[in-house]
């Protein structure tokens, strides 16, 4: 992400809606008309210059959570052009939003997926194409 956010780790809450025509979404501190809770942990895994690499677990699952909740506290995605300014990121060489599911658990699958749980599918760091990019990254 772009910038910092305000602590090591911890616990976004906030207020979400989906604007369908514009394919984004709006967030707010507080509950408004259509909106949804929206939960992010994070945790701070590196710092490099501007840039700070975290890693975030979904506690709530809504359209853009992500990149729209670490805009919304000023730390917006690199790469991302809908939820950032995505101009200098391509400058520098990120073609895509810095984004990228590295696990995922499966719990509470039913038929025919139900053989998935307990699983959990990993992607080896090394594979991941913006850690290859001109920030360092400590594995």
């Amino acid at each position: 992400v772009h910038g910092t956010p305000p602590e090591a780790e911890g616990v976004l809450t906030a207020y979400l809606r989906k604007n369908q025509a514009e394919n984004k979404a709006e967030v707010r501190r507080g509950p408004f008309p259509g909106a949804k809770e929206i939960k992010t942990g994070y945790r701070v895994i590196g710092k490099y210059g501007n840039f700070t690499a975290v890693e975030v677990e979904l506690l709530t699952g809504r359209t853009h959570q992500i990149r729209a909740h670490f805009a919304f506290i000023g730390c917006p995605l690199v790469g991302d052009g809908k939820y950032g300014i995505n101009r200098d990121d391509r400058k520098k060489g990120f073609a895509h939003q810095a984004l990228c599911a590295v696990s995922l658990m499966f719990a509470d699958c039913r038929e025919p997926l139900e053989y998935l749980n307990g699983k959990t599918i990993a992607v080896p760091k090394e594979k991941i194409s913006f850690l290859k990019s001109p920030i360092p990254y400590e594995k």
